[in-house]
């Protein structure tokens, strides 16, 4: 038994990619989910925001691993849109653009499948991506995007329906998105969010609500070259606390580094 009770609600665990062979912080991040499925009495999912089309494939090698039991659900941005639409978003009025003349090249999923298309617009430094369904209608286009990019990343981010040309939503950047991704999810459910990576505080903090509670694990040290007591703090961190503020707690590794934040 859990020595503390944990309150009702649902239990959120974000990660731009969890696989079976990633290392120290997916596995705690893991572990952690696993002690509140099988010992905590609450439902724990596993949010990823990065696009990848192995996540069948990934979630069979957790299982075997045991690192996925049952109870917990690892879940993906891009899946749950390309299999499940935009729900009753109403169109805007626009018509996506036509980016056939631009393509540079296509990207398979391990099923062989095109899952995205990537284009090349003459004065553009960013490519345009678009993310596709099955039957090869986009239903996702926005810039390349790395969850490393700056926290201040901004681009035109078009939701498409499902006859691949009508536009039925618009953000300004990903953090808006997997935001509205994390309200779908959950309705009016009383939610723990749980950060782990520093580049990801930028892109989902603040969840505005009353019903959102966030929570950001560190595990790493937070200051940069020559990481010295008096060394700056580094420039992803000082992004990730400039956020403290939208944070409900934040865990440090040491009494130290809790003091020195």
């Amino acid at each position: 038994m859990m020595p503390t009770e944990l309150p009702e609600g649902r239990y959120l665990s974000l990660a731009f990619r969890v696989s079976a062979e990633a290392g120290g912080q997916t596995k705690a991040l893991l572990l952690r989910n696993r002690i509140f499925a099988t010992e905590g009495g609450v439902r724990p999912d596993v949010l990823t925001l990065g696009p990848a089309t192995d996540y069948p494939r990934q979630r069979e090698r957790l299982r075997e691993q045991g690192q996925l039991v049952e109870g917990m659900r690892l879940l993906n941005v891009y899946e749950h849109f390309r299999e499940g639409g935009w729900g009753d978003d109403q169109p805007t009025g626009e018509t996506l653009e036509d980016l056939g003349a631009h393509v540079a090249r296509e990207d398979r999923g391990v099923d062989g499948n095109v899952y995205r298309v990537i284009h090349r617009l003459p004065g553009e430094k960013r490519p345009i991506v678009d993310y596709v369904r099955h039957d090869g209608t986009p239903f996702l286009r926005m810039p390349a995007f790395s969850v490393n990019y700056k926290s201040w990343w901004r681009g035109r981010i078009q939701c498409v329906a499902e006859d691949g040309r009508t536009v039925v939503g618009e953000y300004e950047t990903p953090g808006q998105w997997f935001r509205r991704w994390i309200r779908d999810l959950v309705g009016d459910e009383r939610t723990f969010v749980f950060l782990d990576s520093r580049f990801l505080v930028p892109h989902v903090v603040p969840i505005r609500g009353r019903r959102f509670h966030v929570i950001y694990q560190m595990h790493n040290i937070h200051l940069g070259r020559p990481y010295r007591w008096d060394s700056p703090i580094g420039l992803v961190y000082k992004r990730a606390l400039e956020r403290i503020g939208g944070m409900d707690a934040m865990v440090a590794l040491t009494e130290r580094q809790r003091e020195d934040i």
